[in-house]
């Protein structure tokens, strides 16, 4: 039962967030957009780490983006430095990456911080 709610929250949520996305597009808020792709992944993160830890406490939600995907690899164990398959690592290595870099754009071009850097159109749209 909990699960299905968990779910369906978290489709819930991603709708939404889909919805800003695209709403942020539309208006041309290309640092709302960049806040929102922030957003939109530690949201995902959270309702997964809510899935598997269940009714424990999470202290994923209290952290930064990277730590919460740091924190949810080790809970899942997924290790790329002990991963044997030389693809699965690669591919848990630039996972690692994407999420960091976009916590560091997010900071750096999203709305969250006052910038003197404006996000182009096309760095909006590739995020």
């Amino acid at each position: 039962m909990k699960e299905e709610i968990i779910i369906k929250n978290l489709k819930d949520s991603m709708e939404r967030y889909r919805r800003k996305l695209d709403e942020r597009l539309k208006n041309k808020d290309y640092d709302g957009v960049i806040t929102i792709s922030k957003t939109y992944l530690e949201s995902a993160i959270d309702y997964f780490s809510d899935f598997l830890l269940e009714d424990v406490d999470n202290p994923i939600k209290k952290k930064q983006l990277p730590d919460k995907f740091h924190y949810l690899k080790k809970f899942v164990r997924l290790y790329p430095e002990k991963e044997t398959n030389d693809k699965m690592k690669a591919i848990l290595e630039s996972l690692s990456k994407i999420v960091g870099n976009l916590h560091f754009v997010a900071n750096e071009l999203g709305d969250r911080h006052s910038s003197l850097l404006l996000p182009k159109p096309y760095e909006a749209k590739f995020i």
